[in-house]
C-alpha cells in the first residue's frame, strides 16, 4: 500500500526483484522486514502513532 505498484508485477518475479533492491538501495530495509501478517487499518493520526511507537509493531 506504501508505494501502490500493484500494476508493476510482472508474472516471471523480476519485478519482486528490482523492488527489493531499490528499497535496500535507499535503505528502507523496514520494507522488507515483513514476515507473516499485513493488515491495512483505517485509523486517525492519532491512533496509527500509538501503533507505530515500538518497534515491534512498526507498520507502514
Amino acid at each position: 500500500m506504501c508505494y501502490k505498484s500493484e500494476d508493476k508485477i510482472t508474472e516471471n518475479g523480476e519485478s519482486a526483484k528490482d523492488f527489493i533492491k531499490k528499497l535496500i538501495d535507499r535503505g528502507h530495509e523496514a520494507m522488507i522486514e515483513h514476515s507473516s501478517l499485513s493488515v491495512k487499518f483505517i485509523v486517525d493520526r492519532g491512533v496509527s502513532h500509538e501503533l507505530v511507537r515500538h518497534r515491534i509493531a512498526s507498520f507502514a
